[in-house]
């Protein structure tokens, strides 16, 4: 618990968040409207299927960044020349690279910024992938394009950026949720089918991460599948497990080394314990809008520290340490 020693401000601010109930079959979890867990997406009937605001982590992301968008969160950094399409994605959430500054052609193209063609340089999205076995899986990403700049992303596998994952480009099913897995070439501008996929190494578990290549990119969705075969509709349904590890989750931005810098559980209903606090000074509390929901002043050096949040609406939050030497670290955690 929060003592009067350790604590000197806490301020709580409205939030909600939507998270619906979770189901268990088969001793698998299925969760709807939860993002960004330390889960891991595993396969049915051999297609792995994973809904992108269920992410682990982003990197790169100070130019642009992947915004999740759903029913309680319909907006996000301008510009953003298009509306909110959580009613007709998946599970009610997507994710957009933003802010989305080129919507033309003939708007102003900044490399590495609101463009790269090169994967992995820049806005990097993080999965936990449960793969049945090793060999090639096509991907196929639900998107949805609106406009002629954005229509492009790159998929990696393990921090590497194949060339098979470069490029993957949408031409036709504008102004809807639109599947595809086409390798944009000099030869085809609008892509190549059977060229996107990723070579696995070994059965287990694997990092699958996306990069902007255009800013404005919405995904909704992705499966990987060792058939080349086209899903219909919003797709298999995802399926997640190990949602209750203990591990956490980490943001890279700005993070120099999150080691020992450790948040549990997560989920959590009433008690978060934040590891690693060795030289912290402050610990603040987020949400998903950034408003600061508790802040804690550390007066005396300790390891860890107990924290009540049961009276946070339930959501994600984001976890920040300030030390002496002004290093920040942040993770995040699910308030159930």
């Amino acid at each position: 618990m929060i003592t009067n020693k350790l604590l000197t401000t806490m301020l709580v601010l409205p939030f909600t968040f939507s998270v619906s109930a979770q189901s268990i079959e088969g001793g698998e979890m299925k969760i709807q409207s939860k993002a960004a867990m330390s889960c891991v997406a595993v396969a049915k009937n051999g297609v792995i299927a994973v809904e992108a605001e269920h992410f682990l982590s982003q990197s790169k992301s100070k130019k642009r960044k992947w915004h999740v968008f759903d029913k309680n969160n319909t907006s996000g950094p301008k510009p953003d020349k298009d509306g909110s399409h959580h009613s007709s994605a998946s599970d009610g959430g997507y994710l957009e690279i933003l802010p989305d500054t080129r919507v033309t052609h003939s708007d102003r193209i900044i490399r590495g910024e609101n463009f790269s063609d090169k994967p992995g340089e820049l806005t990097i999205v993080n999965y936990r992938v449960q793969f049945p076995s090793a060999g090639k899986y096509f991907v196929f990403v639900r998107a949805y394009s609106t406009g002629s700049e954005d229509n492009g992303v790159h998929v990696g596998l393990n921090g590497k950026w194949p060339n098979s994952g470069k490029k993957m480009q949408w031409c036709t099913g504008k102004q809807k949720w639109t599947w595809e897995s086409r390798q944009r070439t000099d030869a085809n501008h609008c892509g190549e089918e059977r060229r996107i996929f990723l070579n696995v190494p070994s059965a287990g578990v694997h990092t699958v991460s996306f990069s902007l290549r255009e800013d404005g990119f919405e995904m909704d969705k992705f499966i990987l599948s060792k058939k080349f075969r086209k899903p219909s509709g919003q797709g298999p349904a995802e399926i997640l497990r190990n949602c209750n590890s203990r591990k956490a989750i980490v943001d890279n931005d700005a993070i120099e080394d999150n080691t020992s810098f450790v948040v549990y559980p997560s989920p959590a209903n009433n008690i978060i314990t934040i590891q690693g606090l060795e030289k912290v000074q402050k610990i603040t509390v987020h949400n998903t809008l950034g408003k600061v929901v508790r802040v804690m002043e550390i007066k005396n050096e300790v390891k860890q520290q107990e924290m009540d949040i049961r009276d946070l609406p339930r959501g994600m939050y984001f976890v920040k340490t300030l030390d002496f030497e002004s290093t920040m670290k942040q993770l995040k955690f699910i308030k159930n």
